[in-house]
This record gives C-alpha cells, sequence and structure tokens, in this order.
C-alpha cells in the first residue's frame, strides 16, 4: 500500500471521525463515554431509503435476536441526502448514517489501488457506486467480543440487504468484498476466528531490511497491534500465520505479553521477545498503540 493511500485513509479517518463525534453530540453523549473504535462503511450499487422496519425483520427472522432501528433526526436544519438511524439490542448502540450520495471519486479512486483481485465488474462498482453507509460504534458493553459479535451481525445483515459489494473498516485499514466475508452470514454465531477475518487486517510491506509484517485494527478489541520484521521472503507465510495465530490468542484470552518478556509462540523452540513497536506515520497503529516481536534464536 503506498504511502498515499495509507494518508487517504488517514484523511477519510478524520472526516468518518468527524461525523462520529457529530453524532455523539447529536445523542447528548459526553466526552466522556468512550470511543470503541469501530467505524465501517458499505458502498451501493442505487440510491434509495434505509427501510428499518424491514431491516430490523429480517435481522430478528436470521439471528433470533430482537432489534430497535429508529430514525434520529438531529438538531437544527437536517441534511436532505443523509439519514441517521440508532440501532440498539439493548446492550449495543450504534448509529447508522445512509448517504444518497456517493463517497467523494479521490477517495474510491484510493481505495481501488488497495484492492488486489477484484473483477472489472466490481472494480466499476466500486468506481460508480451510489450511496453509502457509515455505521458507528456509540456506546454499549464494556465486552469487546459482544460489541463486535453484534457489530459483525449487523454489518453481515447490511451487505445481505443492501447488496453492497464491499466494506470499508477504517480501524483496520482496509477494503473488503463482500465475497470475502458472506460465508459468515450462514453462520449461527461468529467466533473468535470469525471476528478476526471480518474485523482485523494483516499488512505486508517491503522494506530496506526485508518485509515487515504488521496488524491493524486490534483496538477494537482494547488491543495492541502486533508486528514483526524479517530478511527473507520464504518465511512470509510462517510469520503471516504466527501474527494471525498471536492476534486470535490475544483477542480470546486479554494476554497481552509485557514488554520485556520472551516466549516460545509457535511450539519449533523459537524464541521470541516482546518490545515496544516504533510509530510510524505511514502506517499509523490504533489506540492502544503496538508491540513488536524480535526472533532470539
Amino acid at each position: 500500500m503506498s504511502y498515499g493511500i495509507i494518508a487517504l485513509f488517514v484523511i477519510v479517518g478524520l472526516l468518518l471521525s468527524g461525523l462520529y463525534l457529530f453524532n455523539r453530540k447529536q445523542k447528548g453523549l459526553s466526552a466522556n463515554i468512550p470511543h470503541y473504535y469501530i467505524n465501517i462503511s458499505l458502498l451501493l450499487p442505487v440510491v434509495g431509503t434505509f427501510n428499518a422496519e424491514v431491516f430490523t425483520k429480517a435481522f430478528d427472522e436470521k439471528w433470533g435476536a430482537s432489534l430497535s432501528c429508529l430514525e434520529h433526526i438531529p438538531k437544527g436544519e437536517p441534511e436532505e441526502y443523509m439519514h441517521h438511524f440508532h440501532i440498539s439490542n439493548g446492550k449495543n448502540n450504534l448509529m447508522l448514517s445512509y448517504s444518497n450520495k456517493p463517497m467523494e471519486q479521490e477517495f474510491t479512486q484510493g481505495l481501488m489501488e488497495t484492492i488486489p483481485y477484484l473483477t472489472e465488474k466490481e472494480i466499476q462498482f466500486v468506481q460508480h457506486h451510489k450511496a453509502f453507509i457509515v455505521l458507528d460504534y456509540m456506546m454499549g458493553t464494556q465486552n469487546a467480543f459482544e460489541r463486535l459479535s453484534f457489530t459483525s451481525q449487523l454489518l453481515l445483515s447490511l451487505l445481505k440487504y443492501t447488496d453492497a459489494a464491499g466494506y470499508i473498516n477504517w480501524s483496520s485499514k482496509c477494503y473488503r468484498q463482500a465475497s470475502f466475508i458472506n460465508h459468515f452470514y450462514h453462520l449461527d454465531y461468529q467466533d473468535i476466528e470469525s471476528l478476526f477475518s471480518i474485523f482485523i487486517n494483516i499488512h505486508k510491506v517491503f522494506i530496506e531490511e526485508g518485509y515487515w509484517i504488521h496488524t491493524h485494527g486490534m483496538e477494537q478489541f482494547e488491543l495492541p497491534d502486533i508486528q514483526i520484521k524479517f530478511a527473507n521472503e520464504s518465511d512470509v507465510t510462517y510469520y503471516s500465520e504466527l501474527l494471525s495465530s498471536m492476534a486470535i490468542y490475544t483477542i480470546e484470552k486479554r494476554a497481552v505479553l509485557k514488554i520485556g518478556d520472551t516466549a516460545e509462540l509457535a511450539g519449533d523452540g523459537v524464541i521470541y521477545k516482546i518490545t515496544s513497536a516504533d510509530t510510524d506515520p505511514e502506517h499509523p497503529y490504533g489506540a492502544y498503540g503496538a508491540i513488536e516481536l524480535l526472533r532470539q534464536n
């Protein structure tokens, strides 16, 4: 991913953060309410309306859970092209903002450069989408797994309801095709590995020393991102799987290794030391920072 595209994500992320803060202000939420860093956008094929009654009925039938979805009219003059809905299951509260205008072309063009395996039809859809949805987690349970489980159900249902081609996760700095996660819709619930696939991005970067692999999006689980650097191309698969396994383990066990700890992570006798990862403005980590794995043998 080029520096320009990372900068693009930062700029658009700031714009969507502004929408998030606007929603919180309109809801009368205090600045002391935590920011959960769950912010997702869906690109839509046609301009239409969001029918809350139809959506909640389909959600209830699929997941066997009652859902409220009420339109929220902001104070002052409402925007003609933007409509807001407060979605809740009693424990989790999100704001769904529907725009019947497309995203700015510069944003979608930048997204295209981050997607390696799209068909021509999918490329045309992203470039010529007509509307979009922003989904913000506003407030709710203190359990990150419960927050993201509910959000994943909403996301999967919205992808089905809207026929969106894909979604943007601004925390994990990635665009995912709907086809990448559609099979999760047919599960009765989402386990840790499913949530990892839906919300976390493993990013590989070529550097002078060789390769740099790191996560984006772990802040959604209230955890630091993880990175490792190595020289040999033959080790890419090994370290990608190692990083994924460690991330899933920390999500499941809430067991973050401390700076200075050493550990055998893969059961193969290789020891790693945990250090604090340097910050890189071109590859910004989440609110909880990042740890680095340094191979010791």
